[in-house]
């Protein structure tokens, strides 16, 4: 007598070994260069691990269309309002002056900037990063808005077209 048996999709099991993995999962990402986008999330991470150890991290979910679908764009942070910190850098550009030292991220929901992606690789996987944002409808300089980085941007490679109108050159 057999000790494999067959399942309802006519598979064969062995019942000392039923290994299921976990498909990789397909996500939608951004496409490279500039994009209106709306903050529609702000996550606490907690504490976590990083190659310069322990960190409190925040996440920013920004949502964006593209060929008339939402895609999420995901941006994080370290919980900190130094001023020379990305977390910092970002409000700023958001708001369009200096938060100072300390902020309630919440009062930047359902804020509305341009946002510029670029595609990075990491072990196989391509991620879509924001390394610049804009904030939308300028900064009180008769209206034109003034790109500051949110993120490292060392390699970026944005030309004009890449930009919104109000920011070419």
């Amino acid at each position: 007598m057999s000790t494999a048996s067959t399942t309802p999709a006519g598979n064969t099991t062995n019942p000392q070994s039923f290994v299921i993995g976990t498909p990789k999962t397909q996500f939608t990402i951004a496409s490279e260069g500039a994009h209106e986008a709306t903050l529609v999330k702000i996550v606490d991470l907690g504490t976590v691990e990083t190659e310069w150890g322990t960190k409190k991290k925040v996440k920013f979910i920004w949502e964006i269309v593209e060929n008339g679908k939402t895609v999420e764009v995901h941006q994080r942070f370290n919980q900190t309002m130094h001023e020379k910190s990305a977390l910092r850098k970002a409000v700023r550009a958001i708001l369009g002056r200096d938060p100072g030292a300390t902020y309630d991220v919440m009062k930047l929901l359902g804020a509305k900037v341009t946002i510029i992606v670029q595609h990075n690789e990491h072990e196989g996987t391509v991620y879509a990063n924001v390394v610049a944002m804009v904030r939308a409808g300028g900064n009180g300089n008769n209206g034109n808005s003034t790109p500051v980085a949110a993120a490292n941007v060392h390699g970026l490679n944005i030309t004009d077209d890449d930009l919104p109108e109000n920011l070419r050159a």
